[in-house]
């Protein structure tokens, strides 16, 4: 049968049309595919970009925390605030990113929350450290527990990151099928053209329409990304294309920078070294060229860069020019240098130490009993410390084969139940003590024990030796107090033996006197110096059981008003009837808190001396006063007269029992009096002195504690 020309044309024709229309639609989902497959390509690069932002927002936290920990210095806290603030809304962001993908979900859900516990615990370090300093803001459970934190938070986006990448990897390859593909179509189209000039002709048209239309959806894509800079540059490196990223982050709009070359953004010296060329050189030869340096803004500030430059050839190999993409990494920067800064302190505050510092790992033997330890970290006091050398992966019992079994279980205690302990111990084959912190460091699967300790050898030795002088004092204090019992015992019953034959003495004498008459003057004469001498004994007598007695009285100190107490003294002391009148001065007096019936003792002998000493003198004065002592913060008090003085040379005489500096014939007394008053200013804490010439009065002093102070010598029981 033979087939007209017209319907094999309208055969051919209508074969034509429906390989063309199959052609056509191979290409058209090809073009469409490329351009979703671009679209997944740039949200997987918005993904890693926002994982970056929370990691360095993270790295920022925990770096200005570190920081503000070891310094102390307030300026930490400015970028800790500043991410702190970022962090929540950066992972909310890459949440929306990743909502298309729903195997990021539970990631990112673990990550907000790691990520809140971690603000919590660095937001507390630094509230510790402000309040408690660093040795209690580096607590090492609050470290490793953030150490942990940061673990987990480096884990979840390095996965999240992996995931992307693969993504990426699948997408790429997908797309340079696609590209293939479309190429393909592209050619058989055009062969189709020649055999059906036509149809072909239509079919190039409508794929013409389609391609401008996925190119500019692409162009419109790239130029509305904002975090990335992606510039097209022809093969000599001038610009051709510019997006809102580029403009945001170099600061150029596109008018004044299309057609001028790339170079522009480089700093001066980075150009002066021919480095642009050389990156572009090295895109062409490799495809692929990437680096991180400074860059310039259009301003002139200057802004860390991670630049990736992509060469784009045609299927035949000839180079067309290259895509560069610029992403801003200055903060993240930023925020590593200050870890490496803080990280090069701690390291430094570690090597520089005195302490002792070691890392333990345990050995158990079969059953589960610790039987020795092996050193994994050691730091330079160690050796001083103990006196262990090349210890660093050694075994103790090969350094200390009989070490005791006491350092191995306690610190195997430690590793099974994770509690820390401080204690002191003494390692005796290493003949020294030490004063020892451990814990448990890192997995307890790991079995390690951190151990930070001082050798206390010679404050050991120095507390026993302490001990045993404090042993030899309460010995020889006993026996001082035994003495000074015995002492007091024999003075009070002296004092009470000789009354009697005084007693006899003066009663004696006085019957003798009646009988004066009688007698001869040089007899008279006899008697009233046997009577005098027996008075002068009593008085003697009383003196020294008032002096014994206030060594067994108890000392009882309440507040007193000592101008009250002065002006009762005054007006019961009795001059003799010749004594001239006294010019008494009273000042006010400060309160002091002191035993009553004491302080009126020393009132009474300090006045009744100025009263006595001031005797020869026509106008008799005397002063009494008292100011605060700027030394102690305490109450200064004195008597002051006008009378006979004393010799400076032998002051330190004046208040020794049985001391005088004047004979009996001139002034009557017995030597206490002065030593009672130093007795009982002593046992309140204070002190006694005096300034004085002969001939030009006496100045005496006595100062109190502002505050009562424990009995300096307490109350001796009555023999």
């Amino acid at each position: 049968m033979t087939v007209s020309l017209e319907k094999k044309v309208l055969t051919n024709a209508g074969l034509a049309l429906v390989l063309l229309g199959a052609l056509s639609a191979v290409v058209f989902w090809s073009a469409t595919r490329s351009a979703a497959t671009f679209r997944q390509v740039d949200q997987t690069h918005r993904v890693l970009y926002q994982a970056e932002s929370v990691l360095v927002d993270l790295l920022t936290i925990q770096s200005a925390t570190r920081g503000f920990l070891l310094t102390g210095d307030p300026r930490f806290l400015a970028p800790y605030e500043t991410a702190a603030a970022k962090i929540e809304p950066d992972i909310a962001r890459l949440g929306e990113l990743a909502a298309d993908n729903p195997a990021h979900r539970p990631a990112i859900a673990t990550l907000r929350q790691a990520a809140t516990e971690m603000l919590a615990l660095t937001r507390e370090r630094v509230a510790v450290r402000r309040r408690s300093g660093l040795g209690a803001a580096a607590e090492p459970a609050a470290l490793l527990a953030g150490k942990k934190q940061m673990d987990t938070v480096r884990a979840l986006i390095g996965a999240l990151e992996a995931h992307e990448r693969s993504l990426l990897a699948t997408r790429s390859a997908d797309s340079q099928a696609e590209s293939a593909r479309t190429s393909f179509g592209v050619a058989f189209g055009g062969l189709a053209a020649v055999l059906f000039l036509a149809v072909a002709a239509w079919r190039v048209f409508r794929e013409t329409g389609q391609r401008v239309q996925s190119e500019e959806q692409l162009r419109l894509t790239v130029e509305s990304v904002r975090d990335y800079a992606i510039i097209r540059l022809d093969p000599a490196g001038m610009i051709s294309s510019w997006n809102a990223g580029a403009q945001r982050i170099k600061g150029y709009a596109a008018p004044e920078i299309l057609g001028r070359h790339f170079s522009i953004f480089y700093p001066a010296e980075k150009n002066a070294a021919g480095f642009p060329p050389q990156a572009l050189a090295v895109a062409a030869r490799d495809r692929r060229f990437e680096d991180h340096g400074w860059r310039v803004r259009r301003d002139g500030s200057r802004f860390w860069a991670n630049v990736v430059i992509t060469a784009l050839h045609d299927p035949a190999g000839q180079l067309r020019g290259f895509v560069k993409v610029t992403r801003d990494i200055t903060e993240q920067r930023a925020s590593q240098l200050a870890l490496s800064e803080s990280e090069a302190r701690y390291r430094a505050l570690f090597d520089s130490i005195d302490e002792g510092y070691c890392i333990i790992e345990l050995i158990f033997d079969a059953q589960q009993k610790p039987v020795d330890y092996r050193f994994v970290v050691v730091n330079p006091a160690f050796e001083h410390q103990t006196g262990l050398r090349d210890a660093l992966g050694k075994t103790m019992r090969e350094l200390a084969p009989e070490h005791e079994a006491y350092w191995f279980e306690t610190y195997g205690r430690i590793v099974l139940t994770g509690e820390p302990l401080r204690f002191q111990n003494r390692a005796a084959q290493l003949h020294r003590w030490f004063d020892v912190f451990a814990f448990r460091f890192g997995d307890p699967a790991d079995r390690r024990v951190a151990i930070l300790f001082n050798d206390i050898t010679r404050r050991k030795e120095a507390e026993m030796k302490i001990a045993e002088l404090n042993t030899d004092l309460r010995r020889r204090t006993g026996q001082l107090e035994s003495a000074n019992r015995e002492l007091e015992a024999f003075s009070y019953s002296v004092s009470h033996d000789l009354r009697a034959p005084l007693r006899h003495i003066d009663g004696f004498a006085l019957l003798l006197q009646k009988n004066a008459p009688a007698l001869d003057a040089k007899s008279r004469h006899y008697l009233d110096t046997i009577s005098r001498a027996a008075k002068q004994m009593g008085r003697l007598i009383d003196d020294l059981l008032s002096f014994s007695r206030l060594s067994r009285a108890e000392l009882r100190q309440t507040r007193l008003d000592q101008t009250a107490l002065v002006e009762s003294v005054v007006r019961d002391l009795r001059p003799a009837p010749d004594h001239p009148a006294v010019d008494w001065v009273l000042a006010p007096l400060p309160a002091v808190q002191a035993d009553e019936a004491m302080l009126r003792q020393v009132w009474c002998n300090l006045l009744d001396n100025a009263v006595k000493y001031s005797a020869k003198e026509a106008r008799p004065r005397i002063e009494i006063g008292g100011h605060p002592d700027p030394a102690t913060g305490g109450t200064v008090c004195f008597v002051r007269d006008n009378g006979a003085g004393f010799d400076p040379r032998y002051q330190d005489k004046l208040f020794g029992v049985f001391q005088r500096l004047h004979s009996a014939a001139e002034f009557d007394g017995t030597g206490i009096g002065l030593a009672l008053v130093r007795r009982i200013i002593t046992r309140h804490g204070g002190r006694t002195w005096a300034e004085g010439a002969v001939g030009r009065g006496a100045t005496f002093y006595f100062s109190l504690p502002a505050t009562p102070v424990a009995d300096l010598q307490p109350a001796l029981p009555s023999s």
